[in-house]
């Protein structure tokens, strides 16, 4: 118990500040809301600058596995979304239903994030065993959410 608290303790208050962010995007996506189409691939695009190191250092199995997990869930993403309705209020504001999908990957990418934070502060050689999940978490998040903000745009241009 002791140790737990040392590392939560140990986080920093700007990932606090994320932390809670995070927490208000949450709460905010479990009721039906009016989106900004372009403000669906500001998350995207974060996860993407998360990961821009990792794209310059990686080895060809963890790029390899990054690239297969992303495919997979943008495509599962994708299709998913496109089965879910939504209302086309303008060319670029849509009324999205509420989901509790968005908090659970957001939650889950900041404690991924600040596990192997710690993990490569801490325990440089632990964090590297665990390199392939880290990267395998990262690309399924950017996946999930690339592929749902994708949907929603293809909803939107192709709509009559």
């Amino acid at each position: 118990m002791n140790s737990i608290l040392t590392v939560l303790w140990s986080i920093p208050w700007w990932a606090w500040a994320i932390f809670t962010y995070l927490l208000i995007i949450s709460i905010k996506a479990t009721k039906e809301r009016m989106v900004y189409l372009p403000q669906l691939f500001i998350v995207p695009l974060v996860l993407l600058w998360f990961k821009r190191d990792f794209f310059l250092v990686a080895n060809n199995t963890a790029l390899a596995v990054y690239g297969a997990v992303f495919v997979v869930s943008m495509a599962l993403s994708y299709i998913l979304t496109m089965r879910t309705r939504i209302s086309i209020v303008k060319r670029t504001l849509i009324k999205v239903p509420g989901d509790y999908a968005t908090g659970i990957l957001l939650m889950s990418f900041f404690v991924t994030k600040c596990w192997f934070g710690y993990l490569y502060s801490a325990q440089p050689l632990m964090a590297a065993q665990y390199v392939l999940y880290e990267a395998g978490v990262s690309a399924a998040l950017l996946g999930f959410f690339l592929g749902r903000s994708s949907a929603y745009a293809v909803k939107v241009y192709t709509a009559k």
